[in-house]
């Protein structure tokens, strides 16, 4: 169907910042709260595909939505949820790693706020700066460091 809609001319950066402030491309890496991500894997994967082959902005951005305009990436969705291969896809397609959001967090943080060693590993790979301060001035290697002390004292605490 999407293929089909793209091929009819359908904007693959589309979203009136109303009713639809997503892209078509965020809006497929989005989770339903109660039932999950909106699509399985493989599902995600061929859309954004279509979408990308269909020149959609890699990093998510709506058209609506001007460049200096903060709002949260396609890498960082993908880096705090990941699906096998989505995240890849987006990094092939030159995405960029180091977008921060509205609050200044960048996808690294959101990899380490959800404990993904994998996608960790990959937006390393990909140059994603790893000295870059969130909005509270702490970097990713320091927000690491305190994670890892709080589940230290958590488990110490529920052993006693």
């Amino acid at each position: 169907m999407v293929k089909l809609l793209l091929r009819h001319g359908a904007d693959p950066n589309a979203g009136n910042g109303v009713d639809v402030p997503a892209s078509p491309l965020m809006a497929c890496l989005a989770e339903n709260e109660e039932q999950g991500p909106s699509w399985n894997a493989e599902g995600v994967k061929k859309i954004l595909e279509e979408l990308l082959a269909s020149r959609a902005d890699v990093n998510g951005r709506p058209s609506h939505i001007e460049a200096g305009e903060p709002f949260r990436s396609s890498v960082f969705a993908a880096a705090r949820d990941p699906w096998r291969g989505v995240l890849g896809l987006l990094l092939s397609a030159r995405a960029d790693v180091n977008t921060p959001d509205d609050y200044g967090d960048a996808p690294l943080y959101a990899c380490i706020n959800s404990g993904t060693e994998e996608a960790t590993q990959l937006l390393l790979a990909h140059e994603a700066d790893v000295n870059a301060e969130d909005g509270d001035g702490i970097s990713a290697a320091v927000l690491q460091i305190m994670r890892r002390r709080l589940r230290r004292r958590g488990s110490r605490l529920s052993e006693s």
